[in-house]
């Protein structure tokens, strides 16, 4: 009966802005720790975060370098790559742990009632931190290649505004779907992997045949995030406006579709867990 009463909230609300206001030091606290967490008690973590895209870089390149494939990309190709790779695994990682996020932090949300809405935000923020340490992979290549931005770098803040809404809306989806049908995590897994190929990393949008292009911005909506991506890094590659409106527009709806669900059943998690 007691913890029953620890997990619940003080106000018959199960959700207010004036609740995440003051939890904001543990919001600090738990995105500080899944930021850093990767990189403890290992001598060279920094150096393994930014040697997983170059493996995949050398193996890709090689690949297509003997097969004389053709990508459709305007720029040199290790850079359309890394680029692509980074992001990319930005997105996986960071959906990944936010739909694992309530079997995560499951210590906190059977013993003590806290805005549990934060948990699958924590891991979409601190990926960011793999990210920027990858980033800094793409500076090294720019200088190589002589490939600077443009005009375009101003989409930058609204690329990784649709990036996390994106994933935060796929992520309170899994998260609360996960601890009601455990095979979701699986079937998130296979989704992944199998949007890894669909998706233009290895490849421009340019290889997807005219006809498809526009069913083929909506039905994948990391598209967008994906060309406009190394359209902000790199002058000479032009925007696909379309298709980075078409992935806003599903990530807002997956986003409050996602923090709605997860808002009515969020009460139901220490039961399930």
């Amino acid at each position: 009966m007691i913890v029953s009463q620890l997990i619940k909230p003080e106000t018959a609300s199960q959700f207010s802005w004036s609740e995440i206001w003051n939890a904001r030091n543990m919001i600090y606290n738990l995105i500080r720790s899944s930021a850093l967490l990767p990189y403890r008690d290992t001598y060279f973590s920094y150096f393994w975060t930014l040697l997983r895209p170059f493996i995949f870089l050398l193996v890709i390149v090689f690949i297509k370098q003997r097969s004389m494939a053709q990508m459709g990309e305007e720029i040199p190709y290790p850079l359309f790559l890394y680029s692509g790779l980074i992001l990319w695994w930005y997105i996986v990682d960071a959906i990944r742990q936010s739909a694992r996020s309530a079997f995560t932090y499951k210590g906190l949300i059977t013993k003590i009632y806290f805005p549990r809405i934060i948990t699958p935000l924590v891991p979409v923020i601190g990926r960011l931190f793999d990210l920027g340490i990858q980033a800094l992979g793409v500076g090294v290549m720019m200088v190589l290649f002589s490939r600077y931005p443009d005009g375009h770098f101003f989409l930058l803040p609204l690329l990784f505004f649709n990036v996390i809404l994106l994933c935060l809306g796929v992520g309170y989806l899994f998260a609360i779907a996960s601890v009601f049908f455990r095979d979701m995590e699986r079937i998130l897994d296979y989704i992944l992997y199998v949007g890894f190929f669909i998706s233009p990393v290895i490849y421009a949008i340019e290889l997807v045949p005219p006809e498809y292009r526009y069913l083929y911005s909506w039905l994948n909506p990391t598209a967008g995030p994906l060309m406009a991506f190394r359209a902000t890094l790199f002058s000479g590659v032009t925007p696909n406006y379309q298709a980075l409106v078409h992935s806003i527009i599903v990530s807002i709806v997956l986003f409050f579709v996602g923090i709605f669900v997860f808002q009515r059943l969020q009460s139901t998690l220490p039961e399930r867990m």
